[in-house]
């Protein structure tokens, strides 16, 4: 319901914040995204950031991708992972393969 809800909000696809969320979050099982409702390692001033849910974080994320992602002409996954996560090479071919596992399923 949060996903659905970040997507109406932002018109930021589902998919693609469900398989960012469980890419950074290791499915869920990352030692942030249990202990401060952080599934996406968002972080700010160099800290990883704690949020007081789920919903709260993914809102947040819908947010930042919506504003300072999209609409300042980053589309494209490529451009997306140049500044979300530049360091992270293989991030787009990940996000690419957990969309196509999930796009089966919907």
């Amino acid at each position: 319901e949060s996903i659905h809800n970040m997507e109406e909000s932002y018109n930021v696809n589902a998919l693609f914040c469900l398989a960012v969320a469980i890419n950074e979050s290791a499915s869920g099982t990352a030692t942030n995204a249990i202990n401060n409702n952080n599934i996406f390692g968002l972080v700010r001033d160099k800290r990883l950031i704690e949020f007081s849910s789920i919903d709260e974080c993914i809102q947040y994320w819908g947010n930042l991708i919506r504003y300072k992602y999209i609409d300042t002409g980053l589309i494209s996954l490529y451009a997306i992972q140049n500044k979300y996560a530049p360091e992270y090479t293989e991030w787009t071919d990940d996000i690419k393969l957990i969309n196509e596992v999930l796009a089966k399923y919907v």
